[in-house]
Order: C-alpha cells, then structure tokens, then sequence
C-alpha cells in the first residue's frame, strides 16, 4: 500500500516477539504498538529494554530517561498529520486483469 496517502490510523502496526535466552528461554516477550510501521523502528527497541532489565537487571540511565534519542523517522512521516479528509483516491483506478488472460 501507498503509506503516503493514508490516514495515521490505517497504518500498519509495529509487531515484535522475542524470548531469551535461546538456550533456555526464561522469558517471552510480545508488543504491539498501534500505527507503528515496522516492527523494528517502534516495537523492537522496547522489548530490547524490557529484556535486559529483565536478564541482566539493567536500567535505562538518567541520561536516557530526560533525553532520549528520537527514533528513526519512518518515510510516510507525512502520513501521520494527514486527516481522512487531506487522503485523496487516485485519479484512475489501476487496470484489473483482462479475462481469460489469468494464468
């Protein structure tokens, strides 16, 4: 799909599963985060501090709590701002196959 004409709220959202560790697994861990995009840019750096919290009982620095880094921008950026009004179908639908010619 066309993530730049699309409203926030149909965009995909971010999925990640883990479990560690790999040799025998103390702890699963499952997220979701609505409207993230991929699943690494959103979900994935939550479970990677949920998990050495858990295992090595690290915590986030002060540092890291006042100022954290911003995640990498996704590139339908624009898509986030857009209202369902601003999203415009195409001015001519794409061509459908010609009968008889499915393989």
């Amino acid at each position: 799909y066309d993530a730049k004409r699309m409203a926030a709220r149909h965009l995909d959202h971010s999925l990640y599963i883990a479990f560690a560790p790999a040799d025998k697994p103390k702890i699963a861990i499952a997220i979701i985060v609505e409207n993230g995009g991929f699943g690494v840019e959103a979900a994935a750096p939550i479970v990677r501090k949920a998990l050495d919290y858990y295992l090595l009982g690290k915590r986030p620095q002060d540092k890291e709590r006042k100022d954290p880094q911003p995640l990498p921008k996704p590139q339908s950026d624009m898509a986030l701002y857009r209202s369902d009004t601003e999203v415009k179908a195409p001015a001519e639908p794409e061509p459908g196959p010609k009968p008889g010619g499915e393989t």
